[in-house]
């Protein structure tokens, strides 16, 4: 074939793949399947008070989403308000103190079934929480904590509900029974330590890194290693929930702070130097232990429910109250509405 004859030819295919383009809604050419434009998220311009306990690394994506206006990216102003205990927080959604908080995801379904309004709408962290005990205590398993003075943050807490599982299914006893249990907050629980009035505790994730690096602490386990050991899926432990009044009347400033968190983790993921900026919020300055801290924390946020997520969450509820009972949480069963994946 001719040259000229190639390229007649030629235009005459590309006027045949237009034309059917052009007739095909959603098709381009080049593409590999048909795409639509994002729509556009926007808040009213109101204000979100987000509770954050601000010992903990769960306080990150709020610093981060203030630091890099996201909220005003988004149409909304972010204010945090520091809560530094679950019933703290409770307290403050219940008097109308706040709109958004983030809680162990038991504590949530517990104000749902108390009569406080609220709704799981999004995921914050995986399990990171440890255990640490002095760098040169014997103690190597959970069954050597029989007869020990530890540490609880929170007894209704998942750490703790964990790790009483574990003891139960694993090892055969009841732990609460065998040993003496200190709650408290967690700057508390450190001091305790510190002063040899402790034998383990568990700890906030951002502690952990400080205190081994001191070279006074070992960390004996993850709370995650408890929860492979549990067979228990990796969902979020800790969820954004929501006031349902606020919700009805704001769902487009909902939307909008989610997908400022995205954003945020987004950035947390791409940027270390987001992470020495936030880490000075918890006075971590020292770059070796930012630096560790960064890459054992990086990948427990959560951006988004994941399809499964509610499903993730009822099994690993199935499986707590399974081994510990119903008494911790409060209830044999969880409610048929305690999160939702429409603002996400």
């Amino acid at each position: 074939m001719k040259l000229q004859d190639r390229s007649r030819a030629a235009m005459r295919i590309l006027s045949v793949a237009i034309v059917v383009a052009a007739q095909t809604p959603g098709l381009t050419l080049g593409a590999e399947s048909p795409s639509k434009p994002e729509a556009v998220i926007k808040g009213d311009g109101g204000t979100i008070r987000l509770l954050v306990n601000p010992s903990g690394s769960q306080s990150f994506p709020g610093f981060v989403i203030k630091r890099y206006g996201l909220d005003k990216k988004y149409g909304f102003d972010l204010q945090t308000i520091p809560a530094q205990t679950a019933q703290s927080a409770v307290v403050a959604i219940q008097s109308g103190g706040a709109e958004i908080g983030a809680w162990n995801w038991p504590d949530a379904v517990r104000m749902r079934t108390a009569g406080t309004k609220v709704m799981g709408i999004g995921p914050v962290m995986k399990w990171a929480n440890t255990v640490v005990v002095p760098a040169k205590s014997t103690i190597q398993s959970i069954p050597e904590l029989k007869a020990k003075k530890v540490g609880v943050i929170h007894r209704t807490g998942l750490d703790w509900i964990v790790m009483r599982a574990v003891a139960q299914k694993i090892y055969g006893f009841n732990i609460e029974s065998e040993l003496t249990m200190q709650e408290g907050a967690v700057h508390l629980l450190r001091g305790l330590i510190e002063q040899g009035q402790l034998d383990a505790t568990i700890m906030y994730n951002d502690f952990t890194p400080g205190m081994v690096a001191s070279g006074q602490y070992r960390q004996l386990l993850r709370i995650k290693d408890l929860v492979n050991q549990l067979s228990i899926p990796d969902a979020p432990y800790i969820i954004f929930a929501t006031r349902l009044d606020y919700a009805a009347t704001h769902p487009m400033n909902i939307k909008a702070f989610l997908a400022a968190y995205r954003d945020a983790i987004g950035i947390m993921n791409s940027d270390d130097a987001a992470w020495v900026e936030a880490a000075k919020t918890l006075k971590i300055v020292d770059p070796d232990i930012v630096g560790k801290f960064r890459d054992q924390t990086r990948s427990l946020f959560v951006p988004a429910f994941s399809p499964t997520a509610e499903a993730d969450i009822r099994r690993t509820f199935d499986v707590l109250v399974g081994t510990s009972g119903p008494a911790l949480f409060g209830m044999s069963k969880l409610p048929d509405d305690f999160m939702t994946l429409e603002y996400q």
